[in-house]
């Protein structure tokens, strides 16, 4: 995602999505009574009023629509609101729908943007490179970097040899030892979130042998062609780079709710909107834990209102707020009413 511009002192955000996944980012950041401004089509008509001699085209125009709802489905965006912003031959206050695609570019101004709205922004303009570790290679060479938010950084690379017997190749059993170990120092030195190790055909079978506990325990598998610097340009449009990303914020997410099932053992806890609503009141709340099911469920069936108004006072009392996206760590929370909180005191 690119943020184009943004005054959030007005409330305003213009940005870019740039994939799938930031689609569905906005899904959770637009909420109901958002303005949203992009570009669209809509039927209209043209000719006299007699029916026979009108012809309904569909016309290109950029309207901002006061939103009602806004849903993520097969990599598309849909903003369902009311027209208040448009062309002159447009009606206002009449219903119409934006859809936004990769590479679509739309404004959004809100009342107030919440910090957890401006957190997946952040994080979805990142754009999953942050602070990752990456080996390419093969049975003769092998090439270090690092994909971080400021773009790629090549670290080293070594090679291996080859000996040849009776027109066979043979890897030097020590060379896969050079890399795990050099993988080890990397990540001591960087402590990256995940390393990515990605060759072609069945190298990694040879490499696994040498892994230490602890990159194995980071170490994600990928497929390229090559091990030069272009590959690295191959590699981050591998759906393992998506991975690392996503078992980076489950890992996060989990971490979350265990905290949370120990404050419940520990009766330091509060879930329920009723029992959170006043526990925000008392100003006893320090961490907000709301699984994006419920959220969704509540902006489809009514009581977002009350939930964005707790939101924003638990905001407003110092309280970090984290939305739960993964299936296992959401699943324990929708257990809990899918809204719960840890106690100051």
């Amino acid at each position: 995602m690119r943020i184009l511009k943004k005054d959030l002192k007005k409330g305003f955000v213009h940005l870019k999505a740039e994939s799938p996944e930031d689609l569905w980012h906005l899904s959770r950041v637009i909420a109901p009574n958002d303005h949203v401004r992009g570009s669209t089509e809509r039927k209209i008509k043209i000719g006299g009023e007699d029916a026979r001699n009108q012809k309904v085209v569909r016309k290109k125009m950029t309207l901002t629509l006061k939103v009602e709802k806004a849903s993520y489905e097969h990599d598309n965006l849909r903003i369902l609101g009311v027209i208040t912003d448009g062309p002159d031959d447009i009606a206002r206050g009449e219903h119409h729908s934006i859809n936004v695609k990769e590479a679509d570019d739309i404004s959004i101004t809100k009342t107030r943007w919440l910090t957890w709205e401006i957190d997946i922004l952040k994080e979805a303009e990142k754009n999953t490179k942050e602070n990752l570790l990456v080996v390419l290679f093969d049975r003769e060479s092998a090439l270090f970097a690092r994909l971080t938010n400021k773009g790629q950084q090549i670290l080293s690379s070594i090679k291996g040899e080859v000996q040849k017997k009776d027109n066979e190749e043979t890897v030097v059993h020590n060379f896969w030892k050079a890399i795990s170990t050099q993988l080890s120092e990397y990540d001591t030195k960087y402590k990256p979130r995940s390393i990515i190790a990605a060759s072609a055909s069945f190298w990694k079978e040879y490499l696994k042998e040498t892994l230490s506990d602890d990159v194995t325990k980071k170490i994600i598998y990928a497929s390229v062609s090559d091990t030069g610097e272009q590959a690295l340009q191959e590699l981050v449009k591998r759906p393992e780079l998506k991975t690392a990303l996503q078992q980076d914020r489950t890992a996060q997410e989990e971490g979350v709710i265990e905290d949370l099932l120990q404050a419940i053992a520990k009766e330091h806890a509060a879930y329920g909107l009723d029992e959170i609503e006043m526990k925000i009141n008392e100003g006893n709340l320090k961490s907000l834990i709301i699984s994006d099911g419920f959220l969704t469920k509540l902006r489809e069936e009514g009581g977002y209102e009350r939930l964005e108004t707790i939101m924003k006072n638990a905001e407003s009392g110092k309280a970090t707020i984290t939305i739960i996206t993964s299936k296992d760590a959401r699943k324990q929370l929708d257990g809990l009413s899918g809204i719960a909180g840890i106690r100051r005191w």
